[in-house]
């Protein structure tokens, strides 16, 4: 946990040094604008992919398939969702730093996804990250005992992550029309963030009353020979 306290505000220094340097040195705009688009398009991939596997996760009628459920869960946020808000931050500070200056504050379309991301990049790389190294230690610790454990248990229900963890989908979502539609005005961004607290409150209320975590107790014990193998 102190190491990613750690290593997050050097890594984020790096990564804005080095947009800094593309910026003022990259030749073209466009290599900049496709590397943004597919760092938004990996991060949109592991952001959906996470929700699936969650959904999944608290649909598994037994542990092994509990189990694969949250790896996935884990492969879509180390795999697509990490690499891409890092690429999101290399291209999109590049491209504020070389083409925008400071006037990017004055634009609202471009000021408001800069907001809405910063405040995505920091709660995931913090408070989703200690949940996920949570879920990664409960599910090692379950294969171990090769059962459910308690504090895999505690951590799935736990309430601090519920919130930002259905939030992600909605923030990229309004990040993603600001950058499409680009307002002239903060009418939309003001609707949109409305719209994102209202969806994000109606995902953390309903899908946990339709779809609640089963007690892993109850669950059978025993792991097959593939999730064990893995």
């Amino acid at each position: 946990m102190k190491s990613t306290l750690i290593k997050l505000p050097i890594i984020t220094s790096v990564l804005l040094c080095i947009a800094f340097l593309l910026g003022k040195f990259m030749p073209s705009f466009v290599l900049l604008k496709l590397l943004h688009v597919l760092a938004f398009i990996t991060l949109g991939s592991g952001l959906i992919g996470v929700v699936v596997s969650d959904l999944r996760a608290r649909r598994a009628a037994d542990f092994p398939l509990l189990v694969d459920s949250i790896e996935a869960m884990l492969g879509f946020y180390y795999r697509l969702v990490v690499p891409g808000s890092m690429l999101i931050l290399l291209s999109g500070f590049s491209m504020v730093f070389g083409y925008y200056g400071w006037s990017f504050m004055e634009i609202p379309w471009l000021a408001g996804m800069m907001v809405l991301f910063v405040f995505e990049f920091f709660e995931g790389h913090l408070i989703m990250k200690f949940h996920y190294l949570k879920l990664k230690q409960g599910i090692l610790a379950a294969k171990q005992a090769n059962a459910p454990v308690p504090e895999l248990e505690h951590e799935l229900r736990a309430r601090l992550t519920l919130a930002t963890h259905f939030l992600d989908v909605p923030n990229f979502t309004l990040i993603v029309v600001l950058g499409i539609v680009r307002p002239t005005d903060w009418t939309l961004f003001s609707y949109g963030l409305v719209l994102v607290v209202a969806v994000t409150t109606w995902m953390a209320v309903v899908i946990p009353k339709r779809h609640p975590w089963k007690g892993l107790r109850k669950m059978s014990p025993v792991l097959d020979a593939h999730a064990q193998a893995s």
